[in-house]
């Protein structure tokens, strides 16, 4: 795990290339500055150790987004890197280069689900990501498993005003 860690912020490079300038990376030591993602880290039984968000802007209007927990700030920053490039690599067009190159993301990749493309048949639960015969770059169609459906969260709870009114605004 130390050299998969370690080498998080190469791996999300080479899957986000120049969108890596659009990335932000926040902290939330109390698990009060995102309660949904609060909320959905409780539900599926995390430890409430500090966390961090990585957001990522592919363009005008897509984005990703990933979160990684660790008591230690550096670990925990390559824990969401390292995250954020497993969100990226389950759409990228070909991971020939990066598997190469990180042996251990490809065990990662798999065991999130993620067809990696070394095998010749796909996995019979695998989807297409691309609908197009050969992807952006010219590589072959991926495949990916299809993850277990999560249950669905609470509804947020109401914002109430001062005079005990409910706000159907939120800042």
């Amino acid at each position: 795990w130390n050299d998969l860690f370690s080498s998080a912020s190469y791996i999300l490079y080479e899957l986000a290339g120049d969108a890596m300038t659009t990335m932000t990376l926040t902290h939330d030591w109390e698990w009060t500055e995102y309660p949904y993602i609060a909320e959905a880290l409780r539900h599926q039984g995390f430890t409430e150790l500090p966390y961090a968000l990585a957001t990522i802007s592919l363009g005008p209007s897509k984005k990703k987004w990933a979160v990684g927990l660790a008591t230690n700030g550096k670990l925990r920053q390559k824990v969401v890197k390292l995250s954020l490039a497993v969100a990226l690599a389950a759409d990228a067009a070909s991971l020939q280069a990066t598997m190469r190159n990180h042996p251990g993301f490809k065990e990662l990749c798999e065991a999130s689900g993620i067809f990696t493309g070394d095998v010749s048949n796909p996995p019979p639960d695998a989807l297409l990501v691309s609908s197009e015969p050969y992807g952006p770059r010219g590589g072959k169609k991926r495949r990916r498993a299809l993850p277990p459906p999560l249950p669905p969260l609470p509804p947020p709870p109401p914002l109430a005003l001062m005079d005990g009114e409910v706000s159907p605004k939120r800042f």
